[in-house]
């Protein structure tokens, strides 16, 4: 693009705000929050209530600092083998495999942003470790632990190269009492909770205790959104589909409407920030498997004829597909 065309139409639209541009002060009664210069400096004033002090949050950690955002799903586990839904099992060695070759890509691509830190004015020079947030199930420090001690060269890289960080926020919807039974299984303890999160994804809350819907997701998920937003360096994110799915919506601009159904892909999201926003691009993870169970009702069965002959061909597990919708 043409840089000096740019410049010429920027500072004419500046102008034009200039002649309707009202100065706000404190002795107005009214509430507003003021961004200096890209998030420099943040003026607040009568903000009350609990919505106004989110978007407080929000807006005080945004700023357009060069960083890169790499989002992993995670390895594939003794529970996606067995098509169990939820619990905290270990990972396959396949699951192991994936981690590696996964922790070889983030290692290369962290490399090459380096430069693009260290050159930031913003950053002063100085480059910050890179930020890594995972969940506290055992599948997610395994593959921290894989992240840590895989190099691209075979070679471990230095600890304090990078910041880790378990927040149980990232951990995997909690499916209450259905965590831990087999799609069979639901299906015939569960049929009609099945065909309800079917009908509704977006707002059906698993039953018992602890169980979520993607709208409690959500909820949780704004402190990670606001860290991602404020780091001064590099991030990786480790995790599985339904938080996956809430990033990449913020991220990508997705309606909360589109959230449950965002097709995740095997391997990695890197997001890479500039001035102009977020660059996107899926880095593939060829070597071992990713998780790959489903939810309840992401295939509901409404005939319940077919249920029976379904449930009696075989007492299996039945592992859905990577792209099955969690």
């Amino acid at each position: 693009y043409d840089k000096q065309a740019a410049l010429a139409d920027f500072i004419e639209r500046v102008k034009q705000y200039e002649t309707v541009y009202e100065p706000l002060s404190d002795e107005e009664q009214t509430s507003y929050i003021q961004l200096v210069n890209a998030g420099a400096k943040f003026i607040s004033s009568n903000v009350d209530g609990y919505v106004m002090w989110k978007v407080q949050r929000l807006l005080g950690s945004v700023h357009i600092g060069p960083r890169t955002i790499w989002i992993g799903l995670v390895g594939q586990t003794e529970n996606d083998l067995q098509g169990r839904l939820g619990g905290d099992a270990s990972l396959t060695n396949a699951g192991i495999a994936y981690g590696k070759e996964m922790s070889n890509v983030i290692n290369t691509r962290e490399q090459l942003t380096e430069n693009d830190l260290s050159a930031s004015a913003l950053n002063l020079n100085h480059v910050e470790p890179t930020l890594v947030l995972t969940g506290t199930l055992h599948r997610y420090a395994v593959m921290s632990s894989l992240l840590l001690n895989q190099n691209v060269d075979g070679t471990k890289t230095k600890q304090q190269q990078h910041q880790f960080m378990t927040l149980a926020a990232l951990n995997e919807l909690c499916a209450g009492d259905m965590s831990g039974l087999t799609n069979l299984e639901l299906m015939k303890r569960f049929p009609k909770e099945c065909d309800a999160r079917a009908a509704d994804k977006l707002n059906y809350r698993y039953p018992g205790v602890g169980g979520e819907s993607y709208i409690d997701l959500v909820a949780r998920m704004n402190e990670i959104v606001c860290m991602l937003e404020q780091s001064r360096g590099n991030s990786i994110v480790i995790c599985d589909r339904s938080v996956f799915r809430a990033l990449m919506a913020y991220f990508l601009g997705k309606t909360i409407q589109e959230l449950p159904f965002l097709h995740v892909k095997p391997g990695v999201l890197e997001l890479r920030r500039s001035w102009k926003g977020f660059s996107v691009t899926q880095l593939d993870v060829t070597i071992g498997k990713p998780t790959s169970i489903a939810g309840a009702g992401t295939e509901a069965i409404s005939d319940r004829s077919n249920y029976q002959k379904i449930f009696d061909l075989s007492h299996q597990c039945c592992v859905s597909d990577t792209n099955a919708l969690f």
